[in-house]
C-alpha cells in the first residue's frame, strides 16, 4: 500500500462540453465543474484529478478521502497539508485542512 506524507492540492472551476440525449435528439451543453489536483511530496508526484459537485469543504474531504480508499492509498500518516489561502481551505474550524485532521484522527 502505498502511504502519503505530504499532500498538496489545488482547485480549480473549468468549463466543459457535455451531451445529454432527450428523446431520439443528443444536445450539447457547457457546464461548470470544481477539479481538484492532488499532489504527493516529495518528488511533487501527481496523484490524481477530482470532480467535485459543490466547492464546500466537506464535499471536497469526502471526495479526497474516498479517492484514497478506492486507490488503496494510506494518508493516516500523513504530516502536511498544503494549499492556496482560499477561506474554503483554511478556516479555522470547518475549512478542509481542519475537517482532514478530525477525520484522520
Amino acid at each position: 500500500m502505498e502511504v502519503v506524507k505530504a499532500l498538496y492540492f489545488d482547485g480549480r472551476k473549468d468549463t466543459s462540453l457535455t451531451h445529454f440525449k432527450k428523446g431520439d435528439k443528443y444536445y450539447y451543453s457547457t457546464i461548470t465543474e470544481e477539479h481538484i489536483s492532488l499532489v504527493k511530496e516529495p518528488g511533487s508526484i501527481y496523484l490524481g484529478q477530482l470532480a467535485v459537485s459543490a466547492g464546500s469543504a466537506v464535499v471536497i474531504k469526502d471526495t479526497i478521502l474516498d479517492f484514497f480508499n478506492r486507490k488503496e492509498i494510506s494518508i493516516k500518516s500523513l504530516i502536511a497539508v498544503g494549499c492556496d489561502g482560499t477561506i474554503v481551505n483554511t478556516e479555522t474550524n470547518a475549512g478542509l485542512i481542519r475537517l482532514l485532521e478530525i477525520a484522520l484522527n
